[in-house]
Parts: C-alpha cells; sequence; structure tokens
C-alpha cells in the first residue's frame, strides 16, 4: 500500500507554470550570486539571453493571443527602441547617455534589447498591477503602472552603470532621466490597459519579483 502511494505521489503532473518559475528563478539566482562575487564575470555578457529566455517564457503564458495582442507587444518594442534612440542620439528625452556592450548588437548606438526590456518591464508590471486590483479603472492603472515602472528604474540605475550596460556622460543619473522614464512609460501602460494585453500571468509576476531581488541585491553588494 506505502509503493503504490508513493507512486501516486510522484506520478502527478506538475503546473508547466510552476516548471517555468522553477527554472527562472534557478537562472536569476545564479546570476545574483554569481554577479555578486564577480561583477565582470562572464555571466554579465548573458544578459541579452537571459532578457530573451524571460520574456519567452512570460509570453508563452500569456492567454489571451489574438491579432491585437501582438500589435500592442509590437507598438510597445517599435515605440520604447525608437524613444531610446531618440534619447541616445539627442539626449532629449533622458538626458546624455551611452550604451556599453552588455545588452549586445546595436543599431546607432541604441541596443536591440532595450526594446525587449521595456516590454518585460512594462508587462510585468501591468500582471502586478491586475493581481493586485487596486483599481478597476485602467485610467488609474495606467498611471500607477508608470510610476512603477519609473521607481524600478530608481532601483535599475546604479546596477547598470556598475555593470557598464550604460553610462551617463556626467557620471550621475540627471532628473531629467526620470522625467523621460514617466513620459515614456504612460503611453506604455496605456496600451497594456487599454488593448486587455494586462492579465494575471503567474510565470510574468514571478520574474517582476526576480527582477526586483536582483537589483536589490546587487545594489547591495556591488555598487
Amino acid at each position: 500500500m506505502k509503493k503504490t502511494a508513493s507512486i501516486s505521489l510522484f506520478s502527478k503532473d506538475v503546473a508547466p507554470e510552476t516548471l517555468a518559475i522553477a527554472f527562472i528563478s534557478i537562472i536569476y539566482l545564479v546570476g545574483i550570486v554569481g554577479l555578486s562575487i564577480a561583477p565582470a564575470s562572464f555571466l554579465v555578457r548573458l544578459s541579452p539571453a537571459n532578457l530573451l529566455l524571460s520574456i519567452g517564457l512570460v509570453l508563452y503564458f500569456h492567454r489571451n493571443w489574438s491579432r491585437s495582442t501582438i500589435l500592442a507587444f509590437a507598438a510597445i518594442y517599435l515605440f520604447t527602441w525608437t524613444a531610446e534612440w531618440l534619447g541616445v542620439s539627442t539626449g532629449l528625452i533622458f538626458g546624455s547617455y551611452q550604451y556599453g556592450g552588455v545588452l549586445g548588437p546595436k543599431i546607432q548606438g541604441t541596443p536591440l534589447m532595450i526594446g525587449i526590456n521595456w516590454l518585460l518591464l512594462s508587462y510585468c508590471t501591468a500582471s502586478f498591477l491586475t493581481l493586485i486590483r487596486l483599481t478597476r479603472s485602467r485610467l488609474l492603472n495606467t498611471l500607477l503602472g508608470a510610476f512603477i515602472l519609473t521607481g524600478i528604474d530608481v532601483l535599475i540605475e546604479p546596477v547598470a552603470m556598475a555593470l557598464d550596460f550604460w553610462q551617463w556622460d556626467l557620471g550621475e543619473v540627471p532628473l531629467q532621466n526620470y522625467i523621460g522614464w514617466f513620459a515614456v512609460a504612460l503611453p506604455v501602460m496605456a496600451i497594456h490597459f487599454f488593448a486587455g494585453t494586462a492579465e494575471n500571468n503567474k510565470v510574468a509576476l514571478a520574474v517582476y519579483i526576480l527582477q526586483i531581488l536582483f537589483f536589490s541585491v546587487l545594489t547591495a553588494t556591488i555598487v
């Protein structure tokens, strides 16, 4: 009887979301530990791969796919990449800064991965707000999302500079950067909430927590 019960226990299906969360958690924890010990290690060069893996898993578990969903995601990518390109080229949006080589291939100084980063962070933020349901107002969720994304950038900036994701020409983050982040985040979050791409995605929520943990720990250890 005990043997049968044991077989029954281990034959139960594990939810795909649980496997995905466990897998991505291991990846992030390896990155946190490795970069805390050796910030200049090869792990930092794996950042583009980590971003692609994260967005791939998050969107794989997005449930309500439609043509408008694809268009919304494409619009977010193109809008944010263009904003970053203009920012690097002119210094008018975020201030004067330059990208390092960590985020991979660039077009006119702007990494192709930066639009993926915006899409990932904004989607995860929208999922978080959908979960906690502070308000059902799409307009208020858009505003909250823009504020949260700007707050996340405050957390990201010191680590990004320490790992040479990007560097500010004056050596410090200008206030203009956060104003620019909010201005770009506002229409991005509006797309999520008004186009209906915001949903309670468990994997997105896990990545959201892991990202915050990643940058919080590295701020304490390498900055």
